[in-house]
């Protein structure tokens, strides 16, 4: 197994300030990223339209014509899920890993076998690996929305791909999406087969709920110590 360092906070630290309005205001954001990649229209209000300006100031939209759109691969990417990735790192970063990395590419050989593998956070805190897969889904999950519960699933299935390859002994592997899994008013999980199979599987889930930065970097340090 090889895999060659990058430089992927730079670019992160400048948009902090924007990656974390995203998080907090995650529903609002879905229907102004849908807007921008002409998914769907939706009528802006004013958390749109500050969300909206300061990925102008960034350089990830462009105005034109009187209307707004993705200029380029780099801002398609950050607005469907980059910033997510890039959330979680900023995070992980706060909480005091000796490195952090983005979208780290990995290569491998197994006899006369060879392939690369992605992982969307990789940190390090002394010789222990944290790595993480980040996925930007939809915020709400209805009873019969099929599609999305086939997401996460597969979306627990990556991670654990993680774990049992790149993952040694004492790591700790996290799933990260944006779909809000717990219901507080019945104090109850939505979705209890997925909470049940990461539980059995060793990985740490974070969801909406910990889409606040003090929730999340509570929820990473918890994950540290071993509490899924």
């Amino acid at each position: 197994m090889r895999w060659v360092a990058v430089d992927s906070m730079s670019v992160a630290r400048q948009r902090k300030r924007i990656t974390k309005d995203i998080a907090s205001n995650y529903p609002a954001f879905e229907g102004l990223r849908d807007t921008l990649l002409e998914r769907r229209a939706v009528n802006l209000t004013a958390v749109h339209l500050q969300l909206l300006n300061s990925i102008g100031e960034m350089g990830l939209a462009q105005h034109s014509g009187g209307k707004w759109y993705v200029g380029d691969n780099a801002g398609r990417r950050y607005l469907t899920g980059g910033w997510l990735e890039e959330y979680v790192a900023l995070a992980i970063e706060e909480i005091g890993a000796d490195e952090v990395f983005i979208g780290q590419k990995i290569s491998w050989r197994v006899g006369e076998f060879v392939g690369e593998n992605e992982i969307d956070v990789l940190a390090r805190f002394g010789d222990r690996l944290f790595l993480c897969s980040c996925k930007a889904l939809k915020s709400v999950l209805l009873p019969d929305d099929a599609r999305t519960r086939e997401r996460l699933m597969d979306a627990l299935h990556e991670a654990d791909n993680l774990a049992d390859h790149f993952a040694p002994s004492g790591g700790v592997v996290a799933l990260t999406v944006t779909t809000d899994l717990v219901d507080e008013r019945l104090r109850s999980a939505r979705y209890q087969q997925l909470h049940g199979k990461a539980a059995v599987l060793g990985v740490g889930l974070i969801t909406l709920e910990h889409m606040p930065w003090a929730a999340l970097t509570r929820r990473l340090n918890a994950l540290l110590v071993g509490d899924l």
